[in-house]
């Protein structure tokens, strides 16, 4: 889903390229962090690395907001609302499962 979403905004013309850039590489970085997530076996490691990722999808957010607010062409209002509505949230309930990882022993 995050790698779809990163494929339209590096490809989406209608912002401009520095916003297409630096929300690019938030996503990017978010995809990373996600990888180290899923590929760590230490809790709290995985804990800092699915907060990076929130951390880089939630300033994609706002860059757009900030810059762009109500204005943002349809294609780019699409997929900020995939943002905050399917990515963001399955990040965030990612993250509360691994805060309970050591709590159910």
């Amino acid at each position: 889903m995050t790698l779809d979403l990163h494929r339209e905004l590096v490809t989406d013309d209608t912002l401009p390229e520095e916003d297409r850039r630096r929300c690019s590489r938030l996503t990017h970085g978010a995809l990373l962090a996600l990888a180290e997530t899923f590929h760590e076996f230490d809790r709290e490691a995985k804990r800092r690395s699915v907060r990076r990722a929130r951390a880089c999808l939630s300033r994609c957010t706002a860059t757009l907001l900030i810059e762009h607010g109500l204005t943002l062409s349809p294609p780019a209002r699409e997929w900020f609302q995939r943002l905050e509505h399917e990515i963001l949230p399955s990040v965030g309930g990612l993250a509360r499962f691994i805060d309970r990882l050591g709590q159910a022993r």
